[in-house]
């Protein structure tokens, strides 16, 4: 085994080598993941929770749309343009499973960002968050985009919660714009765009591969795994409360708070 000047730095039981063939591509992890922790909680937000089983699910089903609803062929483009909800991990592994090209899009960009990107990348479909459809209807004659599908932030909430959040950020909030009508007709990789000008976004040169996705995660496990067990350095341990909130539902939530403190003890 190779041995490198920043190995010293490493915590305590995090391995200097891993095994990054365990996993094909991110698809079967994500489906082992789903089958080891069915009954475990994958996600939380505002109250409500999607347990593994759930997303393997709903991805499924998602995944079934886009290719026999829609039509959409293993290696088209499909844009995500939502922020942090229960929606969003159903759309991205439900596309990922249907074998389409991912295209994450920041929420707050404005309709000329969105119109470059969505140029630029050839998205065909687009995963779009109501709050922001002002903003696609502006420029979608522009580009390739055939198939929309919008998507409310409560949505996912389930029960009363649902119709209650969409009527206040729709009517209270007023976070919804009037639009008009949508007019519309519809080697797999993860685009990741980056804003590197304060003009219009450009496209990092780097194509995330479905096998390079799944090693990085793999090695994100190992890490949290060493950092959070017993024997690594007190600066890099979790408490006993913390690893059973993150590790036990294995699931990882830290605020940005505790994040700043994490880091600036370990410096």
């Amino acid at each position: 085994m190779k041995s490198f000047p920043w190995f010293s730095s490493y915590p305590e039981g995090v391995p200097h080598e891993i095994k990054t063939d365990e996993y094909p591509s991110v698809v079967e992890m994500i489906e082992e993941t789903c089958r080891k922790y069915a009954d475990k909680v994958a996600y939380e937000n505002m109250g409500a929770q999607l347990t593994f089983a759930e997303v393997d699910r709903l991805s499924r089903n998602f995944a079934a749309y886009l290719q026999k609803d829609l039509g959409l062929k293993k290696g088209e483009r499909i844009a995500i343009q939502m922020p942090n909800c229960l929606q969003f991990p159903i759309a991205f592994f439900g596309a990922l499973r249907a074998g389409l090209i991912v295209v994450n899009t920041n929420p707050l960009y404005t309709s000329r960002e969105m119109e470059h990107q969505f140029k630029d990348s050839g998205a065909s479909a687009i995963v779009i968050v109501a709050n922001f459809a002002s903003n696609l209807e502006k420029i979608i004659g522009n580009t390739q985009i055939r198939h929309v599908i919008i998507t409310e932030l409560g949505d996912m909430l389930g029960g009363l919660k649902r119709p209650l959040v969409n009527f206040v950020v729709r009517n209270i909030k007023k976070m919804v714009p009037r639009t008009a009508a949508l007019s519309l007709t519809s080697a797999p990789k993860s685009v990741t765009y980056f804003p590197v000008s304060t003009r219009v976004p450009q496209a990092s040169p780097l194509l995330l591969s479905r096998t390079m996705l799944a090693k990085n995660s793999s090695w994100i496990c190992y890490w949290q795994a060493g950092c959070c067990s017993g024997i690594a350095p007190a600066r890099f341990r979790c408490t006993s409360k913390q690893r059973r909130r993150s590790f036990q539902t294995p699931r990882w939530k830290m605020s940005s708070a505790r994040l700043t403190r994490y880091i600036n003890t370990a410096k």
